[in-house]
């Protein structure tokens, strides 16, 4: 009986750590793009891809993020995630060029849809914040925080994936330490 106790315990919890294991890399990259990657060395589905410099146009509403030198689109991106549809999926890169966010815009029910996606994946927001003309939920899940914004007078909503790459790079450096 303890054989069988044991078996069964160690099925488990090799199970739990597996789990864990894939649900901890999951949030390491968004649609198989690690964040850090390089700009060079974006692969979607094992294809390479070459990102195109971000580029507003007059006639559309020009958000944050648009507004910087470290915006790239790629070319015949998937532009929605579950049901949602986006408008625009942007890219963005530190001054290394090196990916710590994904900016997407939407609008209209298609927020409503992403926020139930959120809450379905990690519960409650951590954080709402109510602004003037915004609201502001917020999800922190390990080194990545989903940040989605409800644009209220102009209908748009943004969502941004933001991953701390740089906090895992450091950290596995600090606990590598040989100098002494």
């Amino acid at each position: 009986m303890l054989k069988y106790f044991l078996v069964l315990f160690t099925s488990l919890l090799i199970f739990n750590v597996d789990a864990y294991a894939q649900y901890n890399n999951h949030r390491k990259k968004f649609r198989n793009i690690k964040w850090g990657s390089h700009i060079d060395s974006f692969y979607v589905k094992g294809q390479k891809k070459k990102l195109e410099k971000h580029e507003p146009k007059e006639d559309t509403p020009t958000f944050n993020y648009e507004r910087t030198d470290h915006a790239y689109t790629i070319p015949n991106d998937d532009m929605s995630i579950g049901a949602a549809e986006f408008e625009k999926i942007l890219y963005v890169v530190d001054n290394n060029k090196r990916l710590n966010r994904i900016v997407m815009y939407g609008k209209g029910a298609d927020y409503y849809d992403i926020d139930f996606i959120l809450r379905n994946k990690y519960g409650a927001a951590h954080e709402v914040q109510y602004l003037d003309t915004e609201k502001v939920k917020v999800w922190n899940v390990g080194d990545v925080d989903f940040i989605l914004t409800n644009v209220l007078l102009d209908g748009y909503f943004e969502f941004a994936i933001i991953g701390n790459w740089k906090s895992d790079a450091d950290h596995f450096k600090n606990i590598s330490v040989e100098d002494f």
